[in-house]
């Protein structure tokens, strides 16, 4: 799963392929949880 933060000026802070685990995603999340949105796309392969 590719991961992608971006700050309010658009700028990407983080971005990287993770584990499909909710336990590392919550941990890399961490530092941004306060002001954050979640989008999520899904594809069939």
């Amino acid at each position: 799963m590719y991961l992608c933060i971006l700050n309010r000026e658009g700028e990407i802070v983080l971005h990287r392929n993770i584990r499909t685990r909710p336990d590392y995603f919550l941990k890399l999340i961490k530092p941004f949880r306060e002001d954050i949105v979640i989008c999520a796309k899904c594809q069939r392969a």
